[in-house]
């Protein structure tokens, strides 16, 4: 009996706001949404359709990784980037190469074996293998990573650098 009566008064409430006097409830319109900041900190990051510390910096936390930048540079000798530096991702070390520009990044790579990020036929150099991830004028070496993170990683930069609006 009850579910009876629940029903009829869910059928005249409907009936109700279905005759024509009823004023149709005005929508709320939705607060527009900001532009996309850039990096946490930092009001001047370029976006040229190259990587830079910044814009990495914010897709990295974009994809959910709480990162650091540590002081130290991320210098391999048979790689000439413009810059180099790391990223502490929790207990995973992302070593980044930013170039001037891809074709710059692709002439640095020419000689290297894209596996390993070692010179062809040199032994091993790294102490855990390494997962290269490159994009644009970036290349970035990340170790010490399960599968999750690795995805995730690869994910946020093979997204591409931030584009011009």
């Amino acid at each position: 009996m009850r579910r009876v009566l629940l029903s009829l008064a869910l059928l005249a409430a409907c009936d109700r706001a279905a005759e024509p006097d009823a004023k149709p409830v005005a929508a709320t319109p939705r607060p527009a949404l900001p532009k996309s900041p850039p990096a946490p900190g930092d009001s001047s990051c370029p976006r040229d359709g190259q990587w830079h510390r910044c814009s990495l910096s914010y897709a990295l936390l974009r994809a959910g990784m709480g990162s650091r930048i540590t002081d130290s540079a991320a210098a391999v000798a048979w790689l000439h980037p413009d810059s180099s530096f790391r990223f502490q991702l929790g207990r995973s070390e992302l070593r980044v190469f930013l170039y001037r520009d891809s074709a710059a990044a692709a002439r640095d790579l020419r000689e290297i074996d894209t596996l390993t990020l070692a010179k062809r036929g040199a032994a091993f150099p790294w102490a855990s293998a390494p997962t290269v991830i490159r994009s644009a004028n970036l290349v970035a070496v990340l170790f010490d990573a399960g599968a999750e993170k690795i995805e995730r990683v690869q994910l946020a930069i093979t997204a591409g650098a931030p584009q011009p609006r």
